[in-house]
């Protein structure tokens, strides 16, 4: 019964580790290629929700996939028109792709401190760069909220205190990012969830239908 999700699922989250270090994330494709696991670890949650009778595990999920689109969208347009603004009005380049912007900015930058602070003057008054981070920013907390809430649900279904624990972890981790630690729990978040997906058997099937988040 749950050899098909169990197995989807696993893919999913060792391929959403592996793929950052093959794909480039700052191209559309690259982007768009990343949601790979997402989509595959949905579909898995579609058919673990419909075995355990639990709506919580998809539903929670399926928002989360919906932020995490929309959180794509916005930084694409940030990509393609903020650094596409700040390229064209600050470093005097038309039309060139990102990767050019960001290796004319690594090389302007590398000796000059003053263009830095420039730069970052430009982009205070000049664009809208920061509200962009800033729905960027929260689109991706509510995202992880919901993947909480999914794996929560999940977790009580199957009697595997894997998946409560790494999502916990996962959102614990995102509001400490910035101090380094969040990335590692982050890490080890995923880590503990693929070892809920492998340790998930036949055997975990429970109709507890009372337990839904």
């Amino acid at each position: 019964m749950l050899k098909k999700p169990v197995l989807l699922a696993r893919i999913a989250m060792i391929s959403a580790i592996v793929l950052p270090f093959i794909l480039d994330n700052s191209t559309i494709i690259g982007m768009i290629a990343s949601l790979l696991p997402t989509l595959l670890l949905l579909y898995s949650l579609k058919l673990l929700s419909d075995a355990y009778q639990n709506a919580a595990i998809f539903r929670n999920y399926a928002i989360s996939f919906a932020l995490t689109l929309l959180s794509l969208a916005l930084t694409t347009v940030l990509i393609q028109v903020e650094v596409g603004k700040i390229a064209s009005q600050f470093l005097n380049m038309e039309n060139a792709s990102f990767q050019q912007i960001m290796q004319t900015f690594v090389e302007k930058f590398k000796d000059d401190k003053q263009m830095a602070q420039d730069l970052a003057e430009f982009i205070l008054n000049k664009t809208a760069i920061l509200p962009y981070f800033g729905a960027i920013i929260l689109l991706t907390f509510l995202q992880i909220l919901f993947y909480r809430f999914s794996f929560l649900a999940l977790g009580n279904s199957t009697g595997i205190n894997h998946f409560k624990t790494g999502s916990l972890l996962v959102l614990i981790g995102f509001p400490t990012i910035i101090i380094l630690v969040g990335g590692l729990l982050i890490l080890i978040g995923w880590i503990f969830t693929i070892v809920g997906f492998f340790t998930l058997t036949d055997k975990q099937v429970r109709n507890d239908t009372s337990r839904q988040v």
